[in-house]
């Protein structure tokens, strides 16, 4: 129920100024509309701004690549012996499951590589038997966790006896 003082007259009617208004004059049901907008403008704009703030503070975070904080072997390394270990150090967990590991030589595979689904969150691993002697790169592709970007990079590194 709304009670509106102006002068000496009192006007009762209620909050959705509907029926009870209808007997009161139009300039007095304009001041009660007025009176009744005016006092709910503040708590709907503050309710309005603290839904548009959560509805930013549970938007998902803009997706970021990831970088290569170390790897073996390093650029420009050369490996030597029969079998080779390949490690690439992320700075942010990735999903093993869908990451690749490839040997390319002169931008052709040459070897895919299995990386293990157990190592750590943030770096991909895989032993195989070493290339025959030579100039390769170490392909990586993989998908971040939890925004799912995906990122891609190279590795140069050689092969001697």
């Amino acid at each position: 129920m709304l009670i509106i003082r102006t002068a000496s007259v009192v006007l009762f009617g209620s909050t959705t100024g509907g029926p009870a208004l209808e007997g009161i004059g139009s300039v007095a049901q304009g001041l009660a509309f007025r009176i009744w907008r005016q006092t709910l403008r503040i708590p709907i704009t503050a309710a309005c701004a603290i839904f548009v703030l959560l509805l930013m503070s549970i938007a998902p975070a803009p997706a970021r690549p990831l970088h290569v904080l170390t790897s073996t072997p390093a650029a420009e390394a050369i490996i030597r012996g029969g079998h080779a270990q390949y490690a690439v150090r992320f700075d942010g967990p990735v999903d093993h499951a869908q990451a690749r590991l490839e040997i390319l030589r002169d931008g052709q595979v040459v070897q895919r590589l299995n990386p293990l689904l157990d190592s750590a969150a943030d770096v991909l691993f895989a032993s195989a038997p070493a290339p025959e002697p030579g100039h390769y790169t170490l392909h990586w592709v993989v998908k971040s966790v939890p925004d799912e970007d995906v990122s891609d990079g190279t590795i140069p590194f050689s092969v001697a006896h």
